[in-house]
């Protein structure tokens, strides 16, 4: 079982400068993977993602890469539009001689033109580089799948208390239920009393058929199965958060229908620290890739 939360990191120095790449994980129905790259990267941002999803199968992940060029490495050009600067020439030699004037504008006068020049630096990605960024990657990757087991374990102890705790509980509930229906015999040979024999049989069937709405049994065995089918659940490694949820759901559904047949306030009580306990294993499971 491994938890959806985790966090990963690495920077390695290279003869062009650095990358830096982390990946965040948090809690999510489905896997969504959002990426902040430079944007000479986005042309491998589809084999990117394909290697963050073939171990992530649930949970928003976001990944960072910071590509830092070491200002000895890196090539600059500085870039003439020519055909601007043709324009502007043109355009100030016909106001020279609208204007009659003696000189003619040189090349000082045309450096002082706005956006005739630009500096381009050489931010092409090289084959090495491109191989160091998926070596960095699924290092970051291992780390943070690692997180992501340690956190599963601690959420697996935390889960086998509660079930723990609910099996406890479980046997308080067949106790009650026991005595519930001792108190509710009790009652059948109370009422049945009577003379006349038309009203002991109404109701010895109307106590009886109360006898079957307030049994638990049945809902007890099923409790006790999915409280095993769970511990089994969270012992695999693979993805288990969302059966985990419906195996919740299925707990409180049980619970409920217990809690509608109480008629004594201690099982009411335990009923109601049941919901608690498995309110908490559904809020982890929300944890749970």
């Amino acid at each position: 079982m491994k938890s959806m939360t985790c966090y990963g990191s690495a920077a390695i120095p290279t003869d062009f400068g650095q990358i830096d790449i982390s990946l965040k994980s948090v809690n999510g129905r489905y896997l969504e993977i959002r990426t902040n790259i430079p944007p000479e990267y986005l042309k491998f941002e589809g084999e990117i993602k394909k290697s963050i999803s073939r171990v992530f199968k649930r949970g928003t992940v976001t990944l960072f890469i910071n590509r830092k060029k070491n200002p000895l490495y890196l090539k600059t050009n500085i870039v003439l539009k020519k055909n601007l600067a043709k324009k502007w020439h043109q355009a100030l030699l016909e106001l020279s001689k609208e204007l009659k004037m003696a000189s003619k504008p040189g090349l000082q006068e045309m450096m002082q033109i706005p956006d005739l020049f630009s500096v381009e630096e050489d931010m092409a990605v090289k084959d090495k580089e491109e191989k160091l960024i998926y070596k960095i990657l699924n290092q970051v990757i291992k780390e943070c799948s690692q997180g992501r087991q340690r956190e599963g374990q601690a959420l697996q102890r935390e889960i086998l208390k509660y079930l723990e705790s609910l099996e406890n509980h479980l046997q308080g509930i067949a106790k009650q239920a026991q005595e519930q229906m001792i108190r509710l015999k009790k009652n059948l040979e109370i009422k049945t009393q009577s003379e006349n024999g038309d009203l002991d049989q109404r109701l010895a069937l109307d106590v009886t058929s109360q006898m079957d709405r307030a049994d638990v049994s049945e809902e007890v065995v099923r409790l006790k199965e999915h409280l095993r089918a769970i511990k089994l659940l969270i012992q695999r490694e693979d993805q288990v958060g969302k059966k985990l949820d419906f195996y919740t759901q299925e707990l409180l559904r049980e619970i409920n229908t217990i809690g509608s047949k109480s008629q004594m306030f201690k099982m009411t009580q335990i009923v109601v620290d049941c919901k608690t306990i498995i309110e908490k294993i559904r809020e982890q499971s929300q944890n749970v890739e």
